[in-house]
């Protein structure tokens, strides 16, 4: 059996890395956070993903997308000045 893909995702600063990110349908993936200043959210509201990120320790969040389509990301507890530009996209392809 394959291990599933790990796609590292870091919170810093108002903005994450990578900010696009594309899966495929029916492929389990392992999203793994890491915030590197303070406590970020991580929500996937089309996906049901919702995690707190926390600083220095890595939360591992496991997906499968069952439907095609392009899936925003955001924080959702307030980390300061930037915070409303802090977001991102998830990409399901077929």
């Amino acid at each position: 059996m394959n291990a599933e893909k790990v796609i590292k995702i870091t919170a810093e600063r108002y903005e994450y890395s990578p900010g696009k990110i594309t899966l495929k349908r029916g492929e389990p993936v392992i999203l793994e956070l890491i915030s590197e200043d303070r406590l970020h959210g991580f929500h996937v509201k089309g996906l049901n993903i919702r995690a707190d990120v926390l600083p220095g320790q890595f939360v591992r969040v496991r997906v499968v997308p069952d439907k095609a389509g392009t899936y925003p990301f955001t924080c959702d507890l307030f980390c300061g000045s930037g915070h409303n530009d802090m977001s991102g996209v998830i990409t399901v392809t077929d």
